[in-house]
């Protein structure tokens, strides 16, 4: 592994191995729950995995075997989430942060083991594919605490799960185990949990060794396609096609098929 950074609390860390990255939450005294200097190290990691074009696939986790991310540290909410200004400096820092992550352009894979709540929930959402262990628990707390979740992390869930369930989850704030958010279509499997790091190791080698372009494409296309406001940029989205039928890759990819072996792409 290569440590691409680390946060001066060393509770966040981004490492690459190959061409697979692993941004990792590393707070399990806490269960991974992260500060507002956390939301902030947050948007530095993912402006490093967006930049760094050794990386085809990354892999966001949680340290330990209690968590994934147990949401924002309420420990911290008087101190610095209490008054208004407070309160729109912490939304400010959270929501630009979360935006980062979605916005990178390389598929990404929530692997998911234990308490996933709240900010945790927003963090999985974020993510392409979202690859759960059989005895993770997933909840939206905020209806027992009185804050309210700004209109971007309702649209997440309204474009998971549809206004139903989002409302189901928020008005209730109750926990659901693995197989409930399976069904539901918050995650996309649920494993036994030791066989998720395998699993997860598994989806990982299959799109690392596929066509960057092409799934690029594909992500920015669905990106468009789901924007809360409409409006898609068709112009980006074709764009982002013709360039795959542009490139090298494309010629790789043929003459692998035509020879019978294993394609070898450069993201070129």
């Amino acid at each position: 592994m290569t440590l691409l950074l680390e946060s001066d609390d060393k509770t966040l860390r981004v490492e690459r191995q190959g061409h697979v990255a692993h941004l990792v939450f590393d707070n399990p005294a806490k269960h991974n729950a992260v500060t507002l200097d956390g939301w902030t190290n947050l948007g530095e990691a993912a402006r490093v995995l967006h930049g760094d074009e050794r990386i085809r696939v990354i892999v966001v986790s949680g340290a330990g075997s209690a968590a994934f991310v147990s949401g924002s540290d309420i420990s911290e909410f008087d101190a610095r989430r209490s008054e208004m200004a407070a309160i729109q400096h912490y939304n400010h820092i959270a929501d630009g942060s979360l935006a980062a992550l979605a916005s990178i352009d390389k598929p990404m894979i929530a692997s998911v083991r234990g308490y996933c709540l709240g900010g945790g929930m927003a963090i999985m959402l974020c993510c392409d594919i979202r690859l759960a262990a059989e005895d993770a628990v997933f909840a939206v707390p905020a209806a027992r605490i009185g804050l309210a979740y700004r209109y971007p992390g309702i649209a997440q869930f309204l474009q998971a799960v549809g206004p139903a369930r989002t409302s189901e989850i928020f008005m209730t704030a109750r926990r659901y185990d693995a197989r409930e958010a399976h069904a539901m279509g918050l995650v996309n499997r649920v494993v036994a949990r030791d066989e998720l790091s395998d699993v997860t190791a598994q989806y990982c080698e299959q799109i690392a060794e596929n066509a960057p372009l092409t799934i690029r494409a594909l992500k920015a296309t669905i990106r468009e396609l789901t924007k809360p406001t409409g409006n898609p940029d068709t112009v980006l989205m074709e764009r982002m096609a013709d360039a795959c039928f542009a490139s090298e890759d494309y010629k790789e990819g043929r003459a692998a098929f035509a020879a019978k072996r294993r394609p070898k792409f450069e993201g070129k």
